[in-house]
């Protein structure tokens, strides 16, 4: 993919950048709850590091992380968390550069 910013002063000036875009699946994701506890599985890539966070109500700030970044060691990662007696937890797994 090629890149281009112009800009509209005097002279005019450009410049053209070429990028790499990886486009991936998303994981598939097992989610299972016995009592308080939930359990994630998700497919991963070998070697490359995970963020599992969560929030409590479905917005899009005040995410946290469950825990520290997981290194897959394999094809999968499973996470588990401890809810409690929370009635509903939402989850995103970021990848981390």
């Amino acid at each position: 993919m090629t890149l281009r910013a112009t800009d509209n002063g005097t002279p005019v000036m450009s410049s053209t950048r070429g990028v790499t875009v990886y486009v991936v699946a998303p994981p598939d994701v097992v989610l299972s709850k016995n009592g308080s506890q939930v359990t994630l599985s998700f497919g991963a890539e070998n070697g490359q590091q995970y963020q599992v966070e969560y929030n409590d109500l479905l917005r899009t700030t005040n995410w946290q992380s469950l825990g520290a970044p997981v290194t897959a060691v394999g094809s999968s990662v499973t996470i588990n968390d401890n809810v409690g007696a929370l009635p509903q937890r939402f989850y995103r797994i970021r990848l981390v550069d």
